[in-house]
């Protein structure tokens, strides 16, 4: 029995049935990954505002939280370098030069290259007709050319882009490069190759031995290639850090406008166009993140609320990672407040609130009504009065688009995930701990992932003519897999180290593994990862059967996991955002290439 199935990870958990869980699925940004540090960061230690609360239960404890390394002034002196008429005419003649590449690329490796071009640079969405006649093309005839073609290369880059784009084809395309011992020792020589073959077997679903087996061969061998020439190595290295299909996307393409223009095969009209297209896509990116600025600056809870995490730069960095094109830029400034929000309420339930107010705050969240928050603490008033409005005019806001009230799923899913958040300052609070399963069955809806989900499944643009209507409830397994992944890499991101400067008192999914095995931290570590990989395998398979219901919202789920995967790959980049997230946002929004 495999890791993932051993876990149960996709049953849902008992709040959230199947039938119930579109009117309330779960959560942002703040990746909750144990009681007391999440998205954490800046030193204080504040008493209560109130005393309303009769409990005495110590969940009011001294905050680590860095303090913002992006304040109101440095967002807002961002440059909003316009396009202008001439480079708008420059943009859509290179747009229909690259549109022409398409019909002149000739032989099948040219054309998937072309096709990984453009999408690997974030340009894909341009040319959804030229790239979908392509992989149609070669759907078609993809027996023919693996009786033809002993391209290595070629065949895995076909392989992975197709299932990317929700094709289904079988891991046999590798077969004529095994033998009785496994894949062939001569092909250890083909660097390209090898690489190529790499970040295809990341595509891999449950139970496919091949592509199992084909990463463990490649990822051996490409660690001894690392003296090869320098351009090649550079590409290695980064693959072997973290594989195309598993990085941030736009961040991904930020990396690879770099190394692209060094590729023999590279077309001068691609590259140009992509710095062209960058320039203009981080122009509306920077107005969005000047826009969330003011409102959060407005709305006040940063400086009303001083036990919190002001975190509006770095909610804005993940919502880029959901949705970074520039017509998709309501859908993204709607999460980056659905994300600083949650940063907050995350917070008045790790390090603010006592028992008794936490239960009385989930209460009222899940009553929804602010006729009802009397009782509650000011502080809690305040934040509940913050969250409400906001919601609400979301909910509002949209209503005219879908011609239907969502405010009900939107209200509800902030219900579940507040509901995992008391059941973790429970266990705090009681000094007790759940068993692994238990706590991945919280952990997926405290993780925030499928509240963020909930709020761009409806903030996404609707197409009238399509199936994109249908339920969310569709989706579930899709999105249970991603929030999975969100909650083990944000656990793997901490070290025990870090969990016991928090008191002893977290809980994360290794220290459980450790407690119920007796086994060492690096073999935990290895368990998590080895559940991360076997979600991954399951959110690959799902996002081939939702990909006909809504290619961008499967894509929004997947980037969703890309996100935890890139934000968390070397520490907690959300707690502690002054070192590589401060690198990376500063890469996509400061400077201009």
């Amino acid at each position: 029995m495999s890791a993932f199935s051993a876990i149960n990870i996709l049953q849902p958990p008992p709040f959230a049935s199947r039938s119930a869980f579109e009117k309330s699925p779960p959560s942002p940004v703040t990746c909750k990954r144990q009681v007391g540090k999440v998205m954490a960061s800046h030193v204080t230690n504040h008493p209560p505002t109130t005393g309303n609360s009769s409990s005495e239960q110590l969940r009011r404890t001294q905050t680590n939280h860095r303090p913002s390394v992006w304040d109101y002034g440095s967002i807002q002196s961002l440059g909003s370098h316009s396009m202008g008429s001439s480079n708008g005419e420059q943009l859509e003649k290179l747009t229909q030069a690259v549109s022409v590449l398409f019909e002149q690329a000739g032989e099948l490796r040219a054309e998937l290259q072309l096709v990984d071009a453009v999408q690997r640079l974030g340009m894909g969405y341009l040319f959804e007709k030229e790239i979908k006649k392509v992989l149609d093309r070669t759907a078609e005839r993809v027996d023919g050319i693996v009786m033809v073609d002993d391209d290595l290369y070629t065949r895995a880059l076909l392989f992975r882009l197709l299932r990317q784009h929700g094709y289904k084809v079988s891991q046999d395309v590798f077969k004529s490069f095994r033998d009785k011992e496994g894949f062939k020792p001569y092909l250890s020589e083909e660097i390209q190759g090898m690489l190529s073959l790499y970040e295809a077997s990341h595509l891999a679903f449950e139970g496919e031995i091949i592509l199992e087996e084909a990463r463990n061969f490649t990822r051996n061998r490409l660690r001894g290639h690392l003296q090869v020439e320098p351009g090649l190595a550079v590409k290695v290295q980064h693959a072997l850090e973290l594989p195309t299909h598993r990085w941030l996307t736009w961040l991904e393409a930020r990396w690879y406008m770099d190394s692209y223009p060094n590729e023999h095969w590279s077309e001068p009209a691609v590259v140009e166009l992509s710095r062209m297209h960058f320039n203009m896509v981080q122009a509306t990116h920077r107005n969005d993140v000047k826009a969330m600025s003011s409102w959060w600056k407005d709305l006040a809870l940063a400086s009303r609320l001083s036990f919190a995490r002001d975190r509006l730069m770095e909610s804005f960095y993940w919502s880029i990672g959901l949705v970074y094109e520039p017509q998709f830029r309501y859908c993204r400034q709607q999460l980056t407040k659905v994300a600083q929000l949650l940063t907050t309420i995350d917070d008045v339930y790790d390090v603010y609130g006592t028992l008794d107010e936490l239960e009385l705050f989930t209460d009222a969240i899940r009553r929804w009504d602010l006729n009802t928050i009397d009782h509650l603490p000011d502080y809690m008033k305040t934040c509940f009065e913050a969250l409400f409005k906001t919601v609400k005019r979301i909910g509002d806001d949209t209503i005219k688009e879908l011609d239907r009230d969502i405010n009900p799923y939107l209200s509800k899913a902030w219900g579940d995930l507040c509901e995992a958040f008391l059941t973790e300052a429970k266990w705090f609070d009681k000094k007790t701990k759940p068993t692994l399963e238990e706590y991945l069955e919280n952990g997926w809806v405290s993780s925030s992932g499928p509240l963020l989900l909930t709020f761009a499944y409806y903030l996404l643009p609707r197409k009238a003519s399509n199936k994109e209507s249908g339920s969310l409830d569709n989706y579930m397994d899709l999105i249970k897999c991603s929030s999975m992944i969100f909650r083990l890499c944000n656990d793997l991101a901490i070290s025990k180290e870090e969990l016991e400067l928090e008191g002893g008192d977290s809980i994360s999914a290794i220290q459980l593994y450790m407690d119920e095995t007796g086994s060492t931290e690096e073999t935990a570590c290895e368990y998590i990862r080895s559940l991360i990989s076997d979600c991954w395998k399951r959110l690959n398979e799902e996002s081939i059967s939702c990909f006909p219901l809504s290619q961008t919202f499967t894509h929004v789920v997947i980037n969703l996991a890309r996100n935890a995967q890139t934000v968390y790959l070397h520490g907690d980049g959300f707690s502690a955002p002054e070192g590589q997230t401060k690198a990376c946002v500063t890469s996509l929004l400061v400077e201009t290439y």
